[in-house]
This record gives structure tokens, C-alpha cells and sequence, in this order.
């Protein structure tokens, strides 16, 4: 089943930011060496097929509002893209938006454009089990989506999800189902989020074969 509609180059752009993310963030390329290797790579959105930094656009990053999780405010996230001189920028903040008005309202005001987003909690079965993590097997009960809205409808329908995350499925994490997915996903861009995504989390434990089948449903 393939609930979210799949697009080559937002995976070919997905996977260049991702892996170029790790080198920077890793220590292994400075922010200048960054621009540099994205100003040679070429991608199938440009003319002239060259990816320059004003192209790339983060659209996984947490405020302050993601608590015990990150630090910066989202005026300060506007100023670092805009300081790269990026077009559009991302707020997904873990379980909740409730700095998506702050965000919205300064992105404008900076000339960035303001992409709204969540990173949910996903229920590994559904949001109405009350089962607690196994540690010891290093298994979650639920995994990390980063859900973007791409329009009004997909905006009103993150709100949904995030609402019922903590009015029906929330133990411990506001967490949603596959089941809320299905219902409302019109308008919403899914993306595989961190190491505790959908499909990373089991590949970080062996488990092939749950991260093909998560995978393949998406």
C-alpha cells in the first residue's frame, strides 16, 4: 500500500541532503567545503544542472518548542537561512506546533518562505495501546515521521494529526497511527525522518524486513 506519493527528485535531493548533512554535522566538511560539493553536483531541477546552496533547503529542524530536544528559537532558524541565502525553510518540531504561528509570521517577515511541519510520534501497532518501550531489545513503540503540509488542506489535516496524537494516543508521546495516516493524508509530504525513523529505527537493529515492509506501505 502506497499511502504518500513517491517523487525521484525529492528522493534524489532527500538523499544529497542527507548525506552531505552528516558530513557537515559530522565534522568532515566545513560549511564552505558543504557549498562547494552542492555547487558540483547537478540535479534534474535546474537548466543549467547545478545544485548552488539558495537551492537546498533544510526541512527537518526543531525549536525550543521541542522540548529537552533543541535549544533555538525559530527566529533564530530563520536567520541561519537566510544567512545561506535559502529560499524556504522548515519547522517540524517534535508532537506539537506550537511555534508554527511564530515561525509562519517571521518567515514572511525575513522574506523566507515557511514550510509548516511536525515530526510525529508513529504507534508501531496503534494509538490506543498502552504497551511500554522494550529497552532491553532496544525496541521503540513507536517511530519518528516528519510530516510537511504542502497546502491549506494539508496544514488542516497536520493539525488534526497532532491533535488526536494527544487527545487519543498519547502515552508517554502524543503519538498516531497508520490508521490516522490513511485518513488524513491529503496535502501532507511524509519524509523518513532520523535514526529513529520508520524504516532506520529497525535497520538500526537487523530487522530488514521490517524496514522493507515499512517502506514499501509508505
Amino acid at each position: 500500500m502506497n499511502v504518500f506519493r513517491r517523487d525521484d527528485v525529492q528522493i534524489w535531493l532527500f538523499l544529497h541532503r542527507t548525506v552531505l548533512n552528516l558530513l557537515h554535522w559530522g565534522k568532515l566538511l566545513s560549511r564552505e567545503q558543504t557549498r562547494i560539493v552542492f555547487s558540483r553536483y547537478s540535479h534534474p531541477l535546474t537548466n543549467n544542472h547545478t545544485l548552488v546552496m539558495s537551492d537546498f533547503v533544510h526541512l527537518h529542524n526543531h525549536s525550543h518548542y521541542s522540548l529537552l530536544d533543541a535549544a533555538c528559537t525559530p527566529e533564530q532558524i530563520i536567520a541561519a537561512a537566510k544567512e545561506d541565502n535559502q529560499a524556504a525553510i522548515a519547522l517540524t518540531d517534535h508532537g506539537v506546533m506550537f511555534g508554527c504561528y511564530e515561525f509562519y509570521k517571521k518567515a514572511k517577515k525575513a522574506g523566507i518562505k515557511p514550510i509548516i511541519g511536525c515530526e510525529v510520534y508513529l504507534a508501531t501497532s496503534t494509538r490506543f495501546d498502552k504497551i511500554a518501550t522494550k529497552k532491553s531489545a532496544d525496541q521503540r513503540n513507536y517511530n519518528h515521521l516528519v510530516l510537511l503540509a504542502k497546502n491549506d488542506i494539508g496544514y488542516q489535516n497536520l493539525m488534526k494529526l497532532v491533535s488526536l496524537g494527544h487527545t487519543e494516543g498519547f502515552y508517554y508521546k502524543p503519538r498516531i497511527d497508520r490508521d490516522l495516516l490513511v485518513q488524513y493524508k491529503d496535502g501532507l509530504i511524509a519524509l523518513s525522518a532520523c535514526l529513529a525513523g520508520v524504516v532506520n529505527e529497525p535497520l538500526m537493529r537487523g530487522d530488514y524486513q521490517t524496514a522493507y515492509n515499512n517502506a514499501k506501505w509508505f
